[in-house]
């Protein structure tokens, strides 16, 4: 029998690791990575040359990588793209099947237009959604432009219910939408990961923040939270800021205004944050806008309970084991509440963590999210109007 030819993605990402920058791109990366492992795809990247380190034309872990000039101007920026996505994709047609576009800025919309007028097969992920995703996009300056190319695609990746509540009211066909959550490449932690506490018992619990310190992250709902813990002399806990951002000065400033230094730490951007989550007692994520957050799922493999807000796809990935300890966006009183339940039952916490890790292993693990991004690219690689509804779909909550 003839082997069949491998399915061939171009993965538009304007800023594909190495290093990692956030959240969507470590997870454009880890997808490629696990891809490229399977025969039955190749995959290489359409990037930009973000770090002075990057060569124009690069391999990473096996994978092509083509980088594009990138300029801090960003009128020139505008200009130039164009013309330099163009020509990479035209000079590359023939040795491509399908294009995936990870994410909607100019970079991604330039791709999707021209893989069009190439008539290539376009696979665009939405990855979050309200302010920043689709009603997002209208807002913006040539919001209806950007709707109208970005609505050229073939096939929309939708992460959650609202993800796909949002590209329907939009006018697309449920068929052409693949319905599947971000992965986790799954550590190699045994199942039953969590011990019984051996900590003293005037050991403080460790209550853990990571991500960006930006607005739509709400560190200050948390340390509102914060501060009606400690008001009620419940001392016996710390909290642990891992990130940078924009408002990181502000919101120190406010917790040494408040007296909460002694019990807040700001430890800046944490290198290895998986290996150091499996000694936290709670992870929190309080955010009002998430599209599929890699650092939940990372919090779920290390088997450490969470507190979150019911925000994107947040809701989705803790399941009904989560659910009592997703609060409103805002509420400061609820989600201290929460995490007092949480910082006094250290037999609660460890129930909570070991159920979080089962249900990654069963429903986030990378080589599973693979298979449904395959069973996706052969089918538009064969046709560019295929029937995407089965070939994957989103957890049960």
């Amino acid at each position: 029998m003839k082997k069949s030819n491998p399915t061939r993605v171009l993965m538009v990402v304007p800023k594909y690791p190495q290093p990692v920058v956030g959240g969507l791109e470590k997870q454009a990366f880890e997808l490629s990575r696990t891809l490229a492992l399977n025969q039955s795809v190749e995959v290489s990247v359409l990037s930009a040359a973000f770090d002075p380190s990057h060569e124009k034309q690069d391999t990473v872990e096996g994978i092509s990588i083509i980088r594009l000039r990138w300029s801090n101007n960003k009128w020139f920026k505008f200009a130039v793209l164009p013309f330099q996505i163009a020509n990479v994709i035209w000079k590359a047609k023939k040795k491509i099947d399908v294009v995936h576009v990870h994410q909607y800025s100019a970079f991604g919309l330039f791709a999707i237009a021209v893989s069009r007028i190439l008539s290539l097969p376009v696979m665009v992920k939405l990855p979050n959604v309200g302010d920043y995703g689709i009603p997002g996009i209208k807002k913006g300056l040539f919001g209806w432009l950007a709707i109208a190319v970005f609505l050229r695609a073939n096939a929309f990746v939708a992460m959650s219910n609202e993800s796909i509540n949002e590209l329907v009211q939009a006018g697309v066909p449920r068929s052409r939408i693949l319905t599947i959550p971000n992965g986790i490449v799954l550590s190699q932690q045994v199942p039953c990961i969590r011990k019984p506490n051996t900590k003293s018992t005037t050991s403080p619990c460790r209550v853990v923040f990571v991500g960006r310190i930006s607005k739509e992250k709400r560190l200050d709902v948390l340390l509102k939270a914060w501060q009606l813990l400690q008001s009620g002399k419940y001392n016996i806990a710390i909290l642990e800021i891992w990130g940078d951002g924009p408002l990181r000065t502000e919101l120190e400033q406010w917790c040494h205004t408040h007296g909460l230094l002694d019990s807040i730490h700001w430890l800046g951007k944490i290198s290895d944050v998986r290996s150091k989550l499996a000694e936290v007692d709670v992870f929190v994520l309080p955010s009002s806008h998430e599209g599929n957050s890699n650092a939940i799922l990372e919090a779920m493999d290390a088997g450490v309970p969470i507190v979150a807000t019911p925000v994107g796809g947040t809701q989705m990935q803790l399941g009904e084991i989560g659910a009592p300890y997703l609060v409103p966006v805002g509420d400061a009183h609820a989600l201290a509440e929460q995490l007092l339940l949480l910082i006094n039952d250290p037999q609660l916490r460890r129930n909570y963590g070991n159920g979080l890790h089962y249900r990654v292993l069963k429903y986030f693990d990378m080589e599973q999210i693979a298979n449904g991004y395959m069973c996706a690219y052969q089918r538009l690689g064969t046709s560019s109007k295929a029937n995407l509804a089965n070939c994957a779909r989103l957890p049960t909550i």
